[in-house]
C-alpha cells in the first residue's frame, strides 16, 4: 500500500511540472490571442482613420478626379435670374411638370452648347431654373432633364 501512495505521489509530482508548463502554455496563447485582437483593432482603427482622411480629401479633389465641369461649382455668371411671382426655388426631377410661368422667353436657354448642355430634342428646350437647368418637353412642360448648379 505504502509502494501504491508512494507511486501515485512520484506519479503527480511528475505530473505537476508538465500541468504547469501547460498551463503556462495557454496562458501564453490567451495573451497572444489577446495581442492578436489588439492588433486587429488598432489595424481597424488605422483603417477607419485612413478611409475618413481619403473621402475628406475626395470631396475636394472629386471635381479633378473625375473631370466633371458640373462639380466644379458655379461655372457661369448669367443674368440675374428673376422667379416669377409666387415662386421659390424648389429642386425640380425627372418626370415632375414644370409650371406654365418657366415656359416664357425669359427663362429659355439660348445658347446651350456655351453652358456645355447638350443639345435639347426636337420637341424640347432648356430652360434656366433659378441655379438649374433644366430639359423641358414644350407641349406640357414634364422635366426630362436636369443639371445642377451651373449658375
Amino acid at each position: 500500500m505504502k509502494g501504491a501512495v508512494l507511486g501515485l505521489m512520484a506519479a503527480i509530482m511528475a505530473a505537476t511540472p508538465v500541468i504547469a508548463a501547460d498551463r503556462n502554455d495557454r496562458r501564453d496563447d490567451r495573451r497572444e490571442w489577446r495581442q492578436d485582437r489588439r492588433d486587429f483593432r488598432e489595424n481597424r482603427r488605422d483603417f477607419r482613420d485612413e478611409r475618413r482622411d481619403y473621402y475628406r480629401d475626395s470631396r475636394y479633389w472629386r471635381p479633378v478626379a473625375r473631370n466633371d465641369w458640373r462639380w466644379a461649382g458655379p461655372r457661369h455668371n448669367g443674368p440675374a435670374f428673376a422667379w416669377p411671382r409666387g415662386y421659390a426655388y424648389q429642386p425640380w426631377g425627372v418626370g415632375y411638370r414644370l409650371p406654365r410661368a418657366f415656359g416664357g422667353r425669359p427663362y429659355w436657354v439660348q445658347n446651350p452648347g456655351f453652358y456645355r448642355l447638350p443639345p435639347a430634342y426636337r420637341g424640347a428646350r432648356w430652360v434656366r431654373y433659378g441655379p438649374d437647368a433644366l430639359l423641358i418637353q414644350i407641349g406640357n412642360g414634364v422635366v426630362l432633364q436636369a443639371v445642377r448648379g451651373i449658375w
